[in-house]
């Protein structure tokens, strides 16, 4: 059986050698090679990950139920080998970085309303009225950078509940907000907020190292691009955006939101000569 994915992300890494079915999941698997990377193999969805190939709904079905966590699959120059099928190479790339945004509308006031939990900070919109010592600690590691170059502690990397925890889903967020910016996305291509990825996966889950590691280089999952796009255009979809995030793990799209609410903040205060962002 051969398989030919929907689409890619222009990230997405293809290591010759073996990978080795790290956990498998309804709508996802991934997939993990001993350098570290992963790679996930996605059920027909409208997200991409920045290490996704996108499959069509009955080809997943076919290859999920041929997979177990364990399982190893061969990686060639023609594509990936595994228990009697091969997924050829994607043709299709899709780039998920942010576009610059001069100007970005306050996030907080679309997210008023919604009670949904995050991970360490109780429900999101009382988080976002009563900011808590987790946020005040992801404010302080902004400043931190942006002042000395200090990056993100290794105390905050992996704090929290969830295959990708709490904090690390706020620093995701806050991340992508930043790299909406010309100026901080070449300051954090000179200095990093992040460690590299071989010290990462000493700090954090696997599949959220590999997340950090893709958002330290300004790539991040379509899902949250296309909030920030339509954020930035002041688009009436943008509710529509954030449900869907929402829907991204227990607590993961809330913890993003909320990472992105952070920075916002961080840098209508603190980014000297920056466009007003709320």
């Amino acid at each position: 059986m051969t398989i030919t994915p929907l689409a890619t992300a222009c990230s997405a890494p293809l290591q010759t050698g073996f990978w080795r079915c790290h956990s498998h999941f309804r709508h996802a698997i991934n997939l993990q090679h001993p350098q570290g990377d992963l790679l996930t193999l996605l059920c027909t969805a409208p997200e991409l990950t920045p290490m996704g190939w996108l499959l069509a709904r009955t080809d997943f079905h076919a290859i999920s139920s041929r997979l177990k966590p364990g399982q190893t699959l061969h990686m060639t120059q023609d594509g990936l080998h595994g228990n009697g099928f091969h997924i050829s190479r994607p043709r299709r790339c899709l780039a998920l970085n942010p576009a610059p945004a001069p100007q970005l509308p306050d996030l907080a006031s679309h997210l008023t309303g919604i009670p949904h939990p995050t991970g360490l900070c109780g429900p999101l919109n009382r988080a976002l009225q009563q900011p808590d010592s987790i946020q005040a600690r992801l404010f302080a590691i902004l400043n931190a950078w942006f002042t000395t170059g200090a990056g993100v502690p290794a105390t905050f990397i992996g704090l929290g509940p969830g295959l990708t925890p709490s904090a690390d889903d706020m620093v995701i967020g806050a991340l992508a907000l930043l790299h909406t910016s010309p100026e901080l996305r070449a300051q954090m291509r000179s200095r990093s907020l992040l460690p590299n990825l071989n010290e990462l996966h000493t700090l954090t889950t696997p599949v959220s190292a590999c997340y950090l590691n893709h958002a330290s280089q300004g790539r991040f999952s379509s899902a949250l691009i296309r909030l920030l796009r339509r954020l930035t255009r002041g688009s009436p979809a943008t509710n529509g955006a954030i449900a869907k995030l929402l829907a991204h793990g227990h607590t993961s799209g809330a913890d993003t939101l909320l990472g992105i609410c952070v920075a916002q903040r961080w840098l209508s205060v603190t980014y000297p000569g920056a466009v007003r962002y709320v």
